[in-house]
């Protein structure tokens, strides 16, 4: 008896796949070829056949018809290849000023160039994710890479510290926003985006209980983003981690994060009550105001910066509340600008701080 081959469809996972594979092989080379350089030079190689693949899928969604794999449970539509490229330029870059940032700061470890290809990984899978199975999946695995880089410092108190605050923090936003997708599946008995969409209406509870779940999603979301109130964490883990990974988090952890949070903000929230568009914009007003004034006094050129990505994510969600086609290109056109600028405002400070980074 035959079987039918189930519609899968890899190519639109080319690109985060090529990154897992060159993360193998970094890890490889580093730990029996003792080659830090080589694995260097071998991620910017993967990183860019990742960019080459994913302009041919940016090339069909623009030109044809957008692919998707998994049962449309992963995209490559325009919004997901366009955060593809942000993602991967701000990991080239980041990969750059860690070139001889680590050996002067005496942090030169194998697993280090494996790591940050693996929170690209995740990066993009959230970038392109129509599921939030896929999107909890793809959070997680950058997620926990991050924590990892964050305190890749050993010796300093202040990394540890980043690194443990940063874990912490986001277990509880990570818990808060699988409890969010308990309470829609609940509500909606679905986790692709298209049957959460089909099944809103229905009872006063199961709408009750899908407005909770948005809320929780969007509380877990905004952690990542560091929207105020949820932005305690960004000036110490900013501070403590080293500055290529800071210089990393503030572009592609941020990327990822606003991917899915326009994604989801898009479909979802006019269908929803208009509280969860009320309390985003309250977070996003918040942001503004406090990430400005709290940067001017800062003593710490780290902590300024921090701060001032917490008000660039502010401006980011404006973007966000404006929704649809104009909204998404407006994000994606910050977000790379954003990335060129704040990069090179790291890769200075990797020039002028000794190797504790003050």
């Amino acid at each position: 008896m035959q079987f039918p081959i189930p519609d899968i469809g890899w190519a639109p996972l080319l690109p985060p796949l090529i990154l897992l594979v060159t993360a193998a092989l970094c890890l490889f080379f580093a730990l029996f070829l003792e080659g830090g350089r080589t694995s260097a030079l071998l991620a910017l190689v993967g990183l860019g056949t990742a960019a080459v693949i994913n302009l041919f899928l940016f090339q069909e969604a623009r030109f044809g018809d957008p692919t998707a794999g998994f049962w449309y449970r992963y995209l490559a539509d325009l919004p997901a290849a366009g955060f593809n490229f942000v993602i991967l330029i701000g990991t080239a870059l980041a990969i750059l000023i860690s070139y001889d940032y680590l050996e002067r700061a005496e942090l030169d470890h194998p697993e280090y160039y494996p790591l940050i290809l693996l929170a690209s990984v995740g990066a993009m899978v959230m970038a392109a994710a129509a599921d939030l199975i896929v999107l909890l999946v793809g959070l997680e695995i950058m997620s926990l890479a991050v924590y990892v880089l964050s305190a890749w410092r050993q010796g300093s108190r202040e990394s540890q510290e980043a690194g443990m605050k940063y874990f912490l923090l986001g277990a509880f936003a990570s818990a808060f926003f699988i409890y969010g997708i308990a309470l829609l599946y609940g509500a909606t008995g679905a986790f692709h985006y298209t049957g959460i969409i089909s099944n809103m209406g229905g009872e006063a509870w199961s709408q009750a209980l899908a407005v909770i779940g948005g809320i929780l999603i969007l509380g877990g979301l905004a952690f990542k983003v560091a929207l105020v109130p949820f932005h305690q964490w960004a000036p110490d883990v900013y501070t403590g981690a080293p500055t290529p990974i800071t210089a990393f988090m503030s572009v592609v952890v941020k990327a990822a994060a606003f991917a899915s949070l326009i994604r989801i903000t898009t479909l979802f929230f006019p269908d929803f009550a208009a509280v969860i568009t009320i309390a985003l914009t309250v977070l996003v007003a918040l942001t503004l105001v406090v990430g400005n004034l709290a940067a001017l006094g800062q003593l710490g050129v780290k902590r300024m910066l921090a701060y001032s990505a917490v008000a660039h994510a502010g401006y980011l969600g404006l973007a966000v509340l404006a929704s649809g086609e104009l909204g998404i290109r407006a994000v994606i056109w910050y977000l790379t600008a954003y990335a060129l600028m704040n990069i090179g405002a790291f890769s200075v400070l990797t020039l002028i701080t000794d190797k504790n980074d003050r």
